[in-house]
C-alpha cells in the first residue's frame, strides 16, 4: 500500500512539472570567419516559482543528450548566455517548461577575423514541436502579402498568386 502511495505521488509530480515540448533554435562556435552565439531568456510572469527542462539531442560527438533543469523564480527572468557554447552547436533545443514560462532565444554572429562586436541578430520565441520542419514530413509554408506562395515542403511544389 506505502509503496502504491509513494508511486501515486512521484506520478502527480512529474505531470505537475510537464508543460507542452517547444523548440528554441541553437547556434554556436565558429562557422567559416563567423562566430556565433545564442542567448536564451526564460521570463516567468507569473506568482509561483517554475521549472524549465531543456534537452539537447546532440551528435555522436557530444555523447548524445545533454539535459538541464533551471528555476525561474516568480516574477523574474533567467539570463543564459552563450548557450551551448562549450560544444559548438547548431540546431535546436527542446524545452519543457511549467505554465506561465516564456522562452526566447537570440541567435547573434560577429565576423571573427576583426573581432567586432556581435550583430543584434534575431529574436525566437519557442514554438511547438508540432509546428517544426522535420525531415520528410508533409508541411505547407506559406508566405502572405503582395505576392502570397505556399510551398509543399515535401513533395517540393509551390502555388503562388
Amino acid at each position: 500500500m506505502t509503496r502504491r502511495l509513494v508511486l501515486a505521488a512521484c506520478v502527480l509530480a512529474a505531470i505537475s512539472l510537464q508543460g507542452r515540448e517547444m523548440i528554441v533554435p541553437v547556434v554556436t562556435g565558429l562557422v567559416g570567419a563567423r562566430v556565433f552565439s545564442t542567448t536564451v531568456e526564460v521570463k516567468n510572469a507569473s506568482s509561483v516559482d517554475g521549472t524549465c527542462v531543456f534537452t539537447y539531442r546532440g551528435p555522436d560527438r557530444v555523447s548524445g543528450m545533454l539535459i538541464s533543469k533551471e528555476t525561474v523564480r516568480a516574477g523574474k527572468t533567467n539570463v543564459y548566455e552563450d548557450f551551448l557554447g562549450e560544444i559548438a552547436a547548431a540546431g535546436s533545443v527542446a524545452t519543457v517548461c511549467s505554465d506561465g514560462l516564456e522562452v526566447f532565444a537570440r541567435v547573434q554572429d560577429a565576423d571573427a577575423r576583426n573581432g567586432a562586436s556581435f550583430r543584434p541578430g534575431r529574436l525566437y520565441r519557442a514554438f511547438d514541436v508540432e509546428n517544426a520542419l522535420i525531415a520528410g514530413a508533409k508541411r505547407t509554408l506559406c508566405i502572405y502579402g503582395a505576392i502570397s506562395c505556399c510551398w509543399r515542403l515535401a513533395a517540393r511544389t509551390s502555388r503562388c498568386g
